[in-house]
């Protein structure tokens, strides 16, 4: 059963004891965290722990800090990652990894940086405009 061990190894990269602010997500797969956060494995007999849905909450939240910078890159490349379609509302998904609530308190804490790149800015206009509720019937994917 992989279950055991993929939520071994999550709890291990991204886990409370590890230091957030040092970790290199540019080997992390998008979808490992969306499968970590999610509350039911469809069609599979395996219990999913409320606590590795709490963890992750926590790395985020880690991770961004008081970053403007680090939020736009977590949210275009992992929260509600850029490139996909969402035919129904995005919001689930994005609970999965992180409340929604904690997303718009990091969104509105986070101080403005002056090396923000143009993907950063555009990953900033569309947390905004998730937040405010502007996709809850999907969004295209570009």
């Amino acid at each position: 059963m992989i279950r055991p061990a993929f939520i071994e190894r999550m709890r291990k990269r991204y886990g409370p004891t590890v230091d957030a602010s040092k970790v290199d997500l540019s080997t992390a797969d998008p979808f490992a965290f969306n499968l970590w956060g999610t509350q039911k494995v469809e069609d599979s007999q395996v219990t999913v722990s409320p606590e590795d849905r709490k963890m992750q909450h926590d790395f985020w939240t880690r991770y961004i800090g008081k970053s403007r910078a680090r939020l736009a890159k977590a949210f275009r490349e992992f929260i509600m990652p850029e490139g996909y379609g969402y035919h129904e509302d995005p919001a689930p998904g994005v609970e999965n990894k992180i409340s929604i609530e904690d997303l718009a308190q990091l969104f509105s804490q986070t101080t403005d940086e002056a090396n923000l790149t143009e993907a950063d800015l555009k990953s900033l206009e569309r947390l905004r405009r998730f937040l405010n509720g502007e996709f809850k019937n999907g969004i295209d994917p570009f």
